[in-house]
Order: structure tokens, then C-alpha cells, then sequence
């Protein structure tokens, strides 16, 4: 219930929502990291396409990126890939959000190699919408220029 609430006020707020981004952003990363819901990985995509060429939150929108990224690759070194399709799957939405939005904020990851690592093990996942997720994050990096 609190990511629909969550999704629901950024939605419904939009642009007057920009003074509580950060305090947004440093709210789901701590849910995210206590219970790796991903749903909390759908508002943080909200809030990157909403505020990812915001240069007044570009900071806030970068630690988001950093973090959720940081916190679903300590989940895949501790668990298996198999058993968090789901997070995947929402992290592979939350990565198409970040390149349309700014390819800077992909690119300055400095974890480049170890996203395309988990992309193409996530293509060998029986779930369809995992993969089809994957493969639209890798489609969308192509499309918007980045040389893979």
C-alpha cells in the first residue's frame, strides 16, 4: 500500500512535488533496502522520468539511480537471479527510465559492465516479462545512442 500511495502523490502532484524529492529518494532507497519490494523500484522510475532532466534535482535523481542500482546488485550476489525475477524485471523498467530520461546518469554509474553482465543472465530467465523487459532496456540503450 505505501508504494501505491507513494506512486499516487508523485502522480497526482507532479511538478509541485520537486521540494520533497530528496526526502522521497532517501525514502525508498531505506524501504527498498529493508524488504526489496519492487515496487519501490516503479516510484523511483516515476520519479526519474518526472525529475531526471531537472537539473535543480539531478543530485537527488543520481544517488536514487546509484542506490537502487547498488541495492539490487547486493541481492543478486547474495541470492539467487532465479528467485527475484521480479525485482529484475523492475529493475530493467527502472534502467529503461534513467537512459530516456538522461544517459549521463547510466553512464556516470561506473557500473556499466556489471548492469550488461545481469542483463544478459536476465535474458536466460524462464519468465516472459523478465525478458521482455530486459530486452526492451537493451533496445533502448541502442536507440538512444549508447554503443553496446
Amino acid at each position: 500500500y505505501f508504494c501505491g500511495c507513494m506512486s499516487g502523490a508523485v502522480r497526482v502532484t507532479q511538478t509541485q512535488y520537486a521540494p520533497v524529492v530528496q526526502l522521497t529518494v532517501a525514502v525508498l532507497v531505506e524501504g527498498f533496502l529493508a524488504c526489496y519490494n519492487p515496487l519501490f523500484l516503479d516510484v523511483g522510475a516515476q520519479l526519474v522520468g518526472m525529475f531526471g532532466k531537472d537539473q535543480s534535482q539531478i543530485e537527488s535523481v543520481a544517488t536514487l539511480v546509484d542506490q537502487m542500482i547498488a541495492i539490487c546488485f547486493k541481492l543478486f550476489e547474495i541470492t539467487n537471479l532465479h528467485d527475484h525475477t521480479d525485482v529484475v524485471q523492475k529493475l530493467m523498467h527502472f534502467l529503461t527510465w534513467v537512459v530516456r530520461s538522461s544517459m549521463l546518469l547510466f553512464i556516470d554509474l561506473n557500473r556499466t559492465s556489471r548492469v550488461f553482465g545481469y542483463s544478459i543472465a536476465a535474458l536466460s530467465l524462464p519468465e516472459l516479462p523478465t525478458v521482455r523487459a530486459t530486452s526492451l532496456f537493451l533496445v533502448t540503450l541502442k536507440v538512444y545512442g549508447f554503443c553496446i
